[in-house]
């Protein structure tokens, strides 16, 4: 019973309880010392580690019962909304892709083509000093996974450190072209200044294709 619960809440636990992973894990261990988490707790990415947890946890009962407990009780409004409403389930990266509107197009006049070539390569990754209000964007479009945005949102606190995080997902091969391509382009047009153009309202040079 318990391991049917967990196997059904488990993508819910592992992606919207990131914010109390330390507490969970406490709280699992207080249970019974004899469950080993030591491994689990090197593991940087909290959504990593949380998926870590449910798959020891689904592998008999007792540990099952002992997680959903830690769950109820670090988190009883989760739990609440679980079992009223049931799991969403795993999180989706949407496609939705976006293009310059026309008033992006003329303010970036001659360097329009160097800007494209710019987003295609990757090259203005080098000039960019804006990226959690791009992250942001990514977040609510959905084109950005929940252990990506923890990477980028907790792990990598520097821009530095978030533009290296941003390149390897531009490398990872699981991650869709349609994705790669949405995400430099909300990128670079948060960072026009590094082609010589400044604006106060980047949202408004964006549009769905």
């Amino acid at each position: 019973m318990a391991v049917e619960q967990l196997r059904s809440w488990q993508h819910d636990i592992a992606e919207r309880c990131t914010h109390l992973t330390e507490s969970i894990f406490d709280r699992y261990m207080d249970e019974d010392e004899a469950l080993d988490t030591t491994d689990m707790m090197e593991i940087q990415n909290h959504v990593h580690r949380l998926r870590a947890l449910v798959e020891y946890s689904l592998q008999d009962e007792v540990r099952a019962k002992v997680l959903l407990s830690a769950v109820r009780d670090t988190d009883p409004y989760l739990y609440k909304d679980l079992s009223d409403l049931g799991p969403r389930g795993k999180t989706e990266r949407k496609l939705t892709q976006f293009k310059l509107t026309h008033a992006a197009e003329r303010a970036l006049g001659s360097t329009l083509p160097t800007f494209h070539r710019a987003v295609r390569d990757g090259s203005f990754l080098d000039n960019i000093t804006r990226v959690d209000a791009a992250v942001d964007i990514m977040v609510q479009e959905e084109l950005i996974l929940p252990d990506e945005q923890y990477m980028l949102y907790h792990i990598n606190k520097t821009t530095a450190g978030k533009v290296r995080a941003i390149r390897c997902l531009f490398r990872c091969p699981t991650v869709p072209d349609e994705a790669k391509a949405s995400i430099a382009l909300i990128l670079a047009v948060y960072n026009l200044h590094a082609f010589g153009i400044f604006t106060n309202d980047p949202d408004g040079l964006l549009e769905t294709v």
